[in-house]
């Protein structure tokens, strides 16, 4: 029996995994695909499916939901460590202007010292 002839038959359309069962049960009987339909929703196994998809999507909704928080708080996570990337840069960059604030104020002592000492503001013009 193919799938299509027992959907039309039972009016259930299971997943190609769900009729890979079904399909074996059928199989294995010894009676017509009309009557293995019949006797297959009145067995109650279009409720059973139904119940065995509702269990499946609870649990796939709880899958989705742990992957969700998990993602958020490595979204989270990755945030923090690039902020503290950012301070520990920009600590750096304060660091080095300071020590460059530093270095052109011993540059304008030792230029103050060279004009006092040579009487010419410019060290590049002494012959």
């Amino acid at each position: 029996m193919m799938m299509k002839e027992f959907t039309e038959r039972t009016g259930f359309e299971p997943t190609a995994e769900e009729y890979r069962e079904i399909e074996k049960e059928y199989m294995a009987s010894d009676i017509h695909k009309d009557d293995f339909c019949k006797r297959w929703k009145k067995q109650g196994n279009i409720g059973r499916l139904e119940r065995q998809r509702a269990r499946r999507i609870e649990e796939l909704e709880k899958q989705l939901e742990k992957t969700i928080k998990e993602a958020e708080k490595t979204e989270k996570e990755t945030e923090k460590l690039r902020l503290e990337q950012w301070v520990a840069t920009y600590d750096k960059l304060c660091e080095a202007n300071k020590r460059a604030d530093e270095a052109e104020k011993k540059l304008a002592t030792l230029m103050a010292a060279f004009e006092a000492i040579t009487g010419k503001e410019d060290i590049n013009k002494v012959a």
